[in-house]
């Protein structure tokens, strides 16, 4: 089917969806983009920053927020339905409350390079960052901010932050230095010491054992921790690759993993990562920077390229094929339920 042609079918699926509420059934999958497509002389600069679509729109994409902005990672608030929302950028943090309507900037100038926000699954107006300076925590909604942490005791450059699915006064991140975790709502942080390398790109949690906790890194590989980070396991059976820049589990059945990084293309395990295999047919780009599986159907997976956009594979990552973004440099992928 060429390209045209499914941009065509797509469209009429959207608007059959409009038409029968189908969409209601349906996930909603983010992209962030730091780009998006190539610049051209002469012509209109591509937006950029966050993208939304559901799955029956196949390739096409609908832009919310900032228009122009390098975006890094998108907060869906589960105690609003969605309703508020907050990106992580360039150029600080924006929110938005769709009862109220627009996107605003929550961060002054101390606040930059911004490269995860996530809130509160209780509470949107508790709101965690991960910037070039280390963490900061806002208890309202964005309107103050504070630096998280005491001197000497404090991530430098962090590139992930994740609440505990089991306790939201503790928080994990993955900073240049280590990883980190808090046990205090980022009041205090304490390095894990069970992880002595440092540049630890991303961190994530099993969805339904808090204790078991995956990182990715920098030329170090995977580990996985079993018992909240007190001990780690390189997971090594099948692993080529170094670089690592997204771990998902199946929030289904979180046996299943996938991993990705740089010219890694995508990894899955199906025990637990006790063992990997690379899953690449149809990818056409193999520096993947983000990774997502669809919470209503496993075998949806979404992968974020570096230069080619948004990929999907309907059969658990054995196939992909192109999802539009054409030429995006995609920073983040999440999917709600």
């Amino acid at each position: 089917m060429n390209r045209q042609f499914r941009t065509l079918a797509a469209l009429a699926a959207a608007l059959l969806v409009s038409v029968t509420g189908t969409v209601a059934q349906e996930s909603t999958v983010y992209a962030t983009t730091i780009k998006s497509g190539l610049f051209i002389v002469g012509s209109q600069t591509p937006k950029a920053g966050v993208f939304f679509q559901h799955p029956s729109a196949d390739t096409v994409w609908q832009h919310t927020g900032p228009t122009h902005t390098r975006g890094f990672s998108v907060d869906v608030n589960r105690a609003t339905n969605g309703k508020i929302k907050y990106l992580a950028a360039g150029n600080g943090v924006h929110r938005i409350d769709e009862t109220a309507g627009t996107w605003r900037t929550v961060t002054d100038w101390r606040i930059t390079e911004v490269l995860d926000v996530t809130s509160a699954p209780s509470d949107a107006n508790t709101v965690y960052l991960a910037c070039a300076y280390g963490v900061w925590r806002s208890k309202d909604g964005g309107t103050t901010w504070a630096e998280s942490g005491k001197p000497g005791m404090t991530p430098g450059y962090t590139s992930k932050i994740i609440i505990d699915n089991a306790n939201e006064n503790r928080l994990y991140c993955a900073s240049h230095e280590g990883a980190y975790r808090s046990d205090d709502g980022a009041a205090t942080w304490k390095k894990i010491d069970g992880l002595t390398m440092h540049g630890i790109l991303t961190i994530t949690q099993h969805p339904k054992d808090p204790k078991i906790l995956a990182v990715g890194t920098e030329d170090n590989g995977i580990y996985l921790s079993n018992d909240a980070g007190a001990t780690w396991k390189k997971l090594e059976s099948g692993v080529d690759h170094s670089t690592f820049y997204a771990i998902a589990f199946d929030p289904q059945q979180p046996e299943t993993m996938y991993a990705s990084g740089y010219v890694t293309g995508v990894y899955k395990s199906v025990n637990g990562g006790g063992s990997w295999r690379r899953m690449n047919d149809g990818l056409t780009d193999l520096t993947i920077h983000a990774i997502a599986v669809d919470p209503r159907v496993s075998d949806r997976v979404y992968a974020g390229t570096f230069s080619a956009g948004v990929y999907r594979s309907d059969d658990g990552g054995s196939h992909w094929r192109y999802a539009g973004l054409p030429g995006a440099q995609v920073w983040d992928v999440k999917i709600v339920k």
